[in-house]
């Protein structure tokens, strides 16, 4: 993994990319994504203040290149951040979700591909049975998400540049 480090004040801002996860118990952090017809899952621990997020491509691989988990596609993705919440002391039973992302911002990249990654992580998060209590999903925006420490999210909405 490769993380982009910027400050805001005094936080430090983990960017991560596309197969990234990165889970966070210091309130001294800030996780940043930028998503186009991506997801990032944000989750949520408020009772043992853990909170994580991914950002994954693609609902499922479409071959078997490797048993390998692959955080760039959702099946791997939501299942390493779960269990990395889990590594950091928090319990599924109090986990909450916030999703992003799933624009149609490019003629390029089916909007399929956008409504099947949403589908997709609706469908995950519910066979863990942990809550959707946010989202901002679909319609043709590019969105720059920031994960505070405490759980909240900033969303910055922009629309693709016409050519």
């Amino acid at each position: 993994m490769v993380f982009v480090v910027k400050f805001i004040g005094d936080k430090v801002v983990k960017e991560i990319f596309a197969g990234d996860i990165y889970v966070n118990d210091n309130s001294d952090i800030i996780i940043s994504t930028l998503l186009g017809s991506c997801i990032a899952v944000c989750l949520i621990d408020d009772r043992n203040s853990v909170c994580g997020m991914n950002h994954f491509m693609l609902p499922t691989k479409n071959y078997k290149k490797s048993n390998a988990k692959d955080g760039k596609y959702g099946v791997d993705a939501i299942d390493l951040l779960v269990r990395e919440m889990i590594n950091q002391g928090s319990s599924v039973t109090n986990i909450k979700a916030k999703v992003f992302g799933g624009g149609e911002v490019t003629s390029i990249v089916s909007d399929n591909v956008a409504r099947a990654n949403i589908e997709f992580t609706k469908k995950s998060l519910q066979s863990y049975s942990i809550p959707i209590v946010a989202k901002d999903v679909g319609e043709r925006y590019g969105r720059q998400i920031y994960l505070l420490s405490n759980g909240d999210v900033y969303v910055r909405r922009f629309r693709p540049q016409s050519s």
